[in-house]
């Protein structure tokens, strides 16, 4: 049997973050490829370069005006967002599915903006990034010649594009509830045609932007099956869950719950995909999955959850291809049997 992969070696994570200077406010410096820290000082806004007159003396300038956020005491603005951070209050530090409004709020001001990333980087339960992702279907119709000439077709709720690069840098989790957008990979509409495709696809338009989450650690990956799944689309995603994650390329920890589904496949055919799998998946990253615990209320809607979690110092690659597409051998013959639609390859 071959040596499992050597892991990423794992670079600190937030240390700008975590010297913060009573008095003073961390700001993140955009204009270094590394995360570092400037401290600001109230005295520093004011201008250092007066305009000289023409017989070289300072001419009197103008102040510009300092909100007041600006230059109140490091301790008491940290004492608000403690204040706003109590229970019952988390709107103000949670992104789901956009940026929270505080954060939206305080870009403009250059030391609260920095100080409010600072409480982010330092409550670790708070960077998390919530993503819900509701397909907002929009049509419409401009008839000539008996043609439909328009179709649009929209999506909200998982776009990241509404972040600035330095707010990207304190996601450290993202929690991925995936029940509204996993059927995308085998059916979705074609930009061309704008016609219903069923067909298969990597989830790109989705993954690609998780790139730019450069300190991204951990992951929690799930489907809503009590409200949002129906039964067939928990088996796809027993194996398909793996396209979702390969926007990621340095975790330190990934939760998954993979749906039981037990009235669409029997437990010996649903084992051996999944061992197929954690095989699969510890031949590519070294990492060895491990079984939790099984959740849910009903037997039909239960999920299992598996945990990879890379040794101390290590990170794993999950972007790389870690399964194949599904096949469905037998679909020209009539067959429905969802195990025929449940093939992994292992022999890579």
């Amino acid at each position: 049997m071959n040596n499992p992969p050597e892991l990423i070696e794992a670079e600190p994570i937030g240390q700008a973050w975590s010297n913060s200077v009573p008095g003073t406010s961390p700001v993140l410096d955009n204009h270094t490829t590394s995360t570092s820290l400037i401290l600001y000082h109230p005295t520093e806004l004011d201008d250092p370069n007066p305009n000289l007159g023409y017989n070289g003396e300072a001419e009197t300038t103008k102040k510009q005006y300092i909100f007041p956020w600006e230059t109140m005491p490091y301790e008491i603005r940290d004492h608000i967002f403690a204040e706003m951070d109590e229970d019952g209050y988390y709107g103000y530090f949670e992104w789901d599915g956009e940026p929270p409004a505080l954060l939206e709020a305080l870009r403009p001001l250059k030391t609260s903006h920095g100080h409010v990333l600072e409480w982010f980087a330092r409550h670790g339960y708070n960077v998390s990034l919530y993503l819900y992702v509701i397909p907002m279907y929009t049509r419409i119709l401009l008839f000539m010649s008996e043609r439909v000439l328009t179709r649009y077709y929209s999506w909200h709720g998982f776009d990241l594009t509404s972040l600035t690069k330095t707010e990207m840098t304190c996601v450290t989790k993202v929690n991925l509830e995936l029940s509204q957008i996993c059927d995308q990979i085998t059916t979705f509409i074609d930009e061309d045609t704008n016609e219903w495709v069923d067909s298969f696809r990597k989830p790109t338009f989705f993954t690609d932007q998780f790139l730019s989450l450069t300190n991204l650690r951990e992951v929690y990956l799930s489907l809503d099956l009590d409200n949002n799944v129906c039964q067939s689309q928990m088996t796809k995603f027993m194996t398909q869950w793996l396209f979702w994650l390969q926007g990621c390329k340095a975790l330190k920890k990934l939760t998954v719950e993979i749906p039981v589904a037990s009235w669409m496949i029997d437990a010996p055919s649903r084992a051996r995909n999944i061992d197929g799998l954690v095989r699969r998946i510890f031949q590519k990253t070294g990492v060895q999955g491990r079984y939790v615990e099984q959740v849910g209320e009903r037997f039909h809607e239960e999920a299992d959850v598996w945990i990879w979690e890379a040794p101390d110092g290590k990170l794993m690659d999950w972007s790389q291809e870690l399964c194949r597409e599904w096949k469905r051998p037998h679909a020209t013959e009539g067959r429905t049997s969802v195990v025929d639609f449940l093939i992994l390859s292992t022999n890579d």
